[in-house]
């Protein structure tokens, strides 16, 4: 499991991108160092002294300089006759160090081209040096690790001097290359030894419905029509080195009889995209080896190609740029724009299936979408595990509380509006698609927690300045809101329950208009909400009035802050004092008699406390109606 620690944090992709250079280096240096055991086709002996140096051609043929080949390659000359000797002479080979023919050469003009070719391409090639072994093993680890090129630059311009070799400088600057100039250089010769494919012994299969056998642009793979699969050439060694998948796939599975090694993986979890990525940033040591670049679904793909090649490093780093790079830190607090909200979807819908999923991106992508559900349900995540689906809208609902259960409603509001709009976009067929009403039911079940909220806890929400931002908001939709808000604590103090408490919380609503600034008082927009407040009161005490609330015994319950009774006739004139209780009397209707018609689209309905958002309609009120 991948530390959160090292993806979380504000530095994590330049963190991790450090970590995946110096996992690189260090898989290099033991290459160099252990090149006898991880597959060498090519080796250095001298005749006077006990020494034999392994290695690689392909990286000879991409890193070595003239100096070295000049010093150490005594190869000869194309226009030789067939009796001169050559410097690659056969030795019978123990059968792990079993490296064959190229799968194809590279193009024909190249200016540091070497003769490397194999002896009957079934040997690896013996070279008798006469230099010195340690200048030889210098150069090398120059050649594999980037390390080592002060001193050769001191023996390359040495040689110079006495005219026996020229350096370039464009691979010994004068020393003065940088650390990450050098590694730069490493990385670019590195990612050219693979593209070259030459003696490449690794075929990697794709299953592929390519009808093409032109090589796959920008994918450094070709395509096998009579084996309907993608090829990517590699090299035995570097996939050894770098990838414990491999290391442990060609332990277990010697080869010693076979030129080329075919490997067949599955798809999913491989994608050609996603191994392109894995095997440049094996070969190169970052994902930036080249100019192409990948989105939220591709390093999905190479998250998961990473995993099942145990590469440890570039899982931690693909993490790290899906969460900061493409996600935007997956912070509601800190982001929470368009593409937050689609790439966070995707993000949890892809890992929703996964039995292992990465703690860090399905604990990162759950919680944002917990806090924005209101913009993130849709037919993605309702269609979804249904397991998991039930767990989210579980832990929706748990995180429903008085602080922010007029927001809920809010976020409410937008849901039923956007489900309102699928169901009308949605072809007829669809209707009944099992995705529509799984998101129906998730959205009745946030709203049944965040009634019970409101009928718990009136008292304190009256309070809040959340409910006096809801007061004063002109918006239509608003006085929706507030209407539910009170009919729901209405319906719970005719059902006997926190009557005392709604009351107070019902007189605190009742006394805000008072609050208001003299001067704002005539504004329509405020005049206009201020008569449907009242009005909507009004409703409310008639309903509690006709209800009769008493207390167990018959009488009439009592305020715990007051000793005497709050009698029908108080309650109904402190709420609304111009609405006199003689009016009303026990039976009187339920319906709401309004004498602002402005309002008759709000509240000239029956009270029902049991009332769902899903029916109310949002239609604005008519100004032409206004007096």
């Amino acid at each position: 499991m991948t530390d959160p620690s090292k993806t979380l944090s504000g530095r994590a992709v330049e963190n991790s991108v450090t970590e995946s250079t110096k996992a690189w280096i260090r898989d290099l240096l033991e290459l160099y160092e252990d090149a006898e055991r991880l597959y060498p086709d090519i080796r250095w002996r001298a005749q006077k002294e006990q020494f034999t140096v392994w290695g690689h051609k392909a990286i000879v043929y991409a890193r070595a300089s003239k100096a070295f080949r000049d010093a150490f390659l005594p190869l000869r000359s194309f226009g030789s006759t067939a009796g001169d000797p050559s410097p690659f002479c056969p030795r019978i080979r123990d059968p792990a160090f079993s490296i064959h023919k190229p799968l194809q050469l590279l193009p024909e003009t190249f200016d540091n081209s070497i003769d490397l070719a194999l002896c009957n391409n079934d040997f690896v090639s013996d070279i008798i040096i006469h230099g010195s072994a340690e200048l030889l093993r210098t150069h090398l680890n120059m050649m594999y690790t980037s390390e080592g090129a002060e001193v050769l630059s001191s023996w390359v311009k040495g040689q110079a001097q006495i005219g026996a070799w020229q350096s370039e400088p464009r691979l010994y600057p004068g020393g003065s290359e940088t650390v990450s100039q050098s590694r730069l250089k490493l990385s670019q010769d590195l990612t050219y030894m693979w593209r070259s494919k030459l003696f490449a012994d690794v075929r990697i299969h794709l299953p592929s419905n390519i009808t093409s056998g032109a090589s796959l642009e920008g994918l450094n793979a070709t395509a096998d029509l009579s084996k309907q699969t993608m090829i990517f050439p590699s090299h035995k060694f570097i996939l050894a080195c770098r990838s414990r998948y491999f290391s442990s796939f060609f332990k277990q599975r010697p080869h010693p009889q076979m030129p080329i090694i075919d490997i067949y993986f599955s798809s999913p979890p491989f994608t050609p995209a996603a191994l392109h990525f894995c095997l440049g940033y094996i070969y190169a040591g970052t994902l930036q080896f080249s100019n192409r670049t990948f989105g939220l679904l591709i390093a999905l793909q190479i998250h998961s190609c990473a995993r099942y090649l145990q590469l440890g490093e570039l899982v931690i780093e693909i993490e790290s740029r899906i969460i900061h790079d493409l996600c935007h830190g997956l912070d509601w607090d800190h982001c929470h724009c368009k593409k937050c909200f689609n790439r966070a979807v995707k993000l949890w819908c892809s890992l929703a299936t996964e039995q292992n999923r990465p703690h860090a991106l399905w604990s990162l992508a759950t919680t944002f979408i917990e806090r924005g559900w209101a913009d993130c349900w849709g037919r993605d995540i309702a269609a979804n595990n249904a397991e998991e689906v039930e767990k989210l809208t579980h832990n929706v609902i748990e995180g429903i509380e008085p602080s922010n259960v007029i927001y809920t409603f809010y976020s409410l509001h937008r849901m039923r509006m956007k489900l309102e709009s699928e169901k009308r976009t949605t072809p007829e067929k669809a209707l009944s698609s099992g995705w529509l009403n799984c998101l129906q039911q998730m959205i009745d079940a946030v709203q049944a927690q965040a009634c019970e909220i409101i009928a718990s806890s009136i008292d304190d929400i009256a309070a809040s300045d959340d409910m006096r931002t809801l007061m004063l908001d002109q918006d239509p939709v608003s006085l929706e809101i507030l209407r539910i808000i009170l009919y729901k604590a209405a319906g719970w103090t005719s059902s006997q329950k926190t009557y005392m408490g709604t009351n107070r919380g019902l007189s605190l609503l009742s006394s805000f208009p008072s609050e208001i600034d003299p001067s704002m008082r005539g504004d329509s927009s405020t005049s206009y909400k201020l008569s449907a407040i009242a009005e909507i009161l009004k409703g409310i005490t008639v309903q509690g009035v006709n209800n009769g609330v008493k207390s167990p015994d018959g009488s009439l319950m009592e305020d715990k802050f007051s000793t005497t009774s709050l009698s029908r006739e108080s309650f109904l004139n402190n709420s609304c004092p111009d609405l006199k209780a003689d009016k009303h009397r026990e039976g009187t209707s339920n319906k709401i008699q309004l004498r602002n018609s402005g309002t008759s689209a709000y509240a000239s309905v029956p009270f029902d406390a049991g009332r769902e958002v899903k029916e109310i309609r949002y239609s604005m009120y008519s100004r032409s109606g206004e007096n």
